[in-house]
């Protein structure tokens, strides 16, 4: 992936996470463990299809990055359909279904968030990973994006929708959101897998708390904070156990 290194200017940012990864872990961690590897090779496979720079990954997230737009969204739809045509094991098929639905065909397997925005952002070499990362208000919008997104859903950020390079691609609008810190934006859904629906994306009022320096990326990381609490110590891990509590008391209420 060193190769594929990016410059800090009008890059297009795409985050993905396997929705309700942590209940499936703690249920079934064998075929989960099998799944991840699919899925891990799923996402690194069409980057390297589409010349996407694997930034980081954190427990089944993964932040990239891509010089042409084209490419991101080429690369989304990818990753949404590999994972529909995927074989998994019987747990993980059923896992959605026996959740929260009824069984429809538009859906198989691991369910992946993404979302995607486009902008300037800060570039920074770690020696220590011999990597590249990237900071900034755009990176952090990005993360929002996607944060909003329902397991299988391609959620894309205004200022990308509206490029004239992607007018073959078919979008529907989702209407204006608030991005934690960052106001209110119009957001717009990728079509992806023919007959998949949502519902509306569920605010989340709270936001981990960034207790320190993260030892992954060597700064104020809030993407980290969310996904890898143990980089910060123990003051990350109590931060990530007051979110989580949060979040399940905002579910149980709703």
């Amino acid at each position: 992936y060193q190769r594929r290194v990016h410059g800090g200017k009008q890059l297009t940012i795409v985050f993905t996470d396997i929705e309700k990864s942590t209940s499936m872990w703690n249920k079934y961690e064998h075929d989960m463990a099998y799944s991840l590897k699919i899925h891990n090779s799923i996402i690194r496979k069409n980057a390297r299809r589409t010349d996407g720079y694997e930034v980081k990954t954190i427990g089944d997230s993964f932040m990239m990055t891509f010089r042409n737009p084209v490419d991101a969204f080429e690369f989304c739809k990818s990753v949404q359909f590999d994972l529909y045509n995927e074989t998994w094991p019987e747990t993980i098929r059923g896992f959605y279904t026996n959740f929260n639905e009824i069984e429809n065909f538009s859906w198989n397997g691991l369910r992946v968030r993404m979302g995607i925005h486009m902008g300037d952002a800060d570039l920074e070499y770690d020696p220590r990973t011999n990597r590249v990362d990237y900071f900034g208000t755009n990176v952090n919008k990005a993360s929002r994006v996607e944060s909003l997104a329902h397991g299988g859903q391609v959620l894309v950020s205004e200022e990308i929708h509206d490029l004239p390079e992607l007018s073959q691609l078919k979008f529907r609008s989702i209407g204006s959101y608030p991005l934690k810190g960052l106001g209110n934006h119009q957001l717009y859904e990728l079509e992806t897998v023919p007959g998949r629906t949502f519902p509306a994306p569920i605010i989340k009022d709270d936001e981990p708390e960034i207790p320190g320096v993260c030892t992954t990326c060597s700064r104020k990381c809030k993407w980290c904070a969310k996904h890898n609490p143990h980089s910060f110590g123990t003051g990350g891990i109590r931060s990530a156990i007051r979110s989580a509590i949060s979040e399940v008391s905002s579910y149980s209420m709703s």
